[in-house]
């Protein structure tokens, strides 16, 4: 199951190619964020997804089924040598290095290895909310954390890659107003900043659990991004985090508001 956000349609397009489409085909089963359903409408787009091949009530997929799914990562071709960071060379890979870019390989606890695994650890707990909302049948919840995921996975894509991550929207508010309305709370919802605890029910403490994740992973990204003078080489990644853990406080403040009620 793939996730389609606005900002992967925004990297991989032009809009005149968007538009030229007329129609944007997904496969089965793919979460299609809110941005990104409203991108394509902007666009006149129409938004298509492909029929399932069986029915709902089709067994589960033989292990021969699942051996012949392609894969969701791109094949992997090994080197013929690997490059130490530090310097010299490898016919093969040693378990205590890993691939930083390319074949340029670096001890485990590198600073940008340590910051994968931060956003690693952060997709790992936002499906365990996801699942947990799900099982409460607070299904509005679970389903706009598919923005959250969705972003980290953007991030993460933009930092292997080293591309620039765009500014997009998440649940349909820009960084500048997701800003506004993690300081202004009581302008928005009515409700004033708090300092959450377990009376405010699970929701609440799921989502500033995982408000304070993003945070972790900031940290983690500033410490991986900067120079000797303590200046940023990534402040897209810095603050694409930054706008994500004031959404997740904008997401408790909604909830309380009453806005993920069915």
């Amino acid at each position: 199951m793939g996730v389609l956000t606005e900002a992967a349609l925004r990297q991989q397009y032009k809009v005149e190619e968007l538009e030229a489409m007329k129609q944007f085909r997904v496969p089965p089963g793919t979460i299609v964020t809110p941005s990104a359903r409203a991108y394509l409408a902007d666009h006149k787009v129409e938004l298509v997804f492909e029929e399932e091949k069986k029915t709902s009530d089709s067994p589960p997929k033989s292990a021969q089924e699942l051996q012949d799914a392609p894969s969701n990562l791109p094949a992997f071709t090994p080197p013929k040598r690997y490059e130490s960071l530090y310097g010299g060379f490898f016919e093969e890979k040693p378990e205590h290095m890993t691939a930083l870019y390319g074949p340029k390989l670096v001890y485990k606890d590198h600073k940008v290895i340590v910051f994968r695994g931060k956003l690693d650890s952060l997709e790992a707990k936002i499906i365990e909310v996801q699942w947990e909302l799900q099982q409460k049948g607070l299904e509005r919840v679970a389903e706009a954390l598919n923005e959250v995921l969705g972003f980290v996975k953007e991030i993460m894509r933009c930092e292997v890659l080293r591309k620039d991550l765009p500014e997009t929207k998440l649940l349909n508010m820009n960084f500048d107003e997701i800003r506004e309305r993690s300081h202004h709370p009581k302008k928005y919802y009515g409700i004033n900043h708090f300092f959450p605890d377990h009376t405010y029910g699970q929701p609440i403490v799921w989502l500033n659990a995982l408000r304070t994740q993003v945070r972790e992973a900031e940290l983690a990204a500033y410490t991986a991004f900067r120079d000797e003078y303590g200046t940023p080489t990534r402040p897209d990644l810095i603050l694409g985090l930054n706008r994500l853990s004031s959404l997740l406080y904008v997401m408790m403040f909604q909830w309380l508001a009453g806005e993920y009620k069915a």
